[in-house]
């Protein structure tokens, strides 16, 4: 019998951690405020290194947002408005390069 409750107790402990994990691609959004409704969401539908690739301001990530919500993704618009925050703070647009000055024009030979 109490091979029987300990062989039960480590399914269920075993359950409570599978059930405790996230989804792959998980360590590749940092954490912040809206992460975790971030990782429900999206996760729901694809990988999250989908997300993770993107660098978007945020009406770029509204729009993003929006359109999954179009497609089916289960999220209002409070949750919208924290997972387009999460998002556009995690993965902002890159910055472009510092534009170089152009050398200083030679000055012509003197004769």
């Amino acid at each position: 019998m109490k091979r029987l409750l300990s062989i039960l107790a480590a399914g269920l402990l075993g359950v409570g951690a599978a059930a405790a994990q996230e989804p792959a691609g998980a360590e590749l959004l940092p954490p912040g405020p809206g992460r975790d409704a971030a990782v429900r969401v999206c996760s729901a539908c694809h990988e999250l290194g989908v997300v993770s690739q993107k660098q978007l301001d945020p009406a770029g990530w509204f729009d993003i947002v929006q359109m999954m919500k179009d497609r089916g993704a289960n999220v209002g618009d409070a949750e919208t408005t924290e997972i387009v925050a999460y998002l556009a703070k995690a993965f902002p647009p890159a910055t472009p390069a510092p534009a170089v000055a152009p050398p200083p024009a030679a000055e012509p030979p003197k004769r």
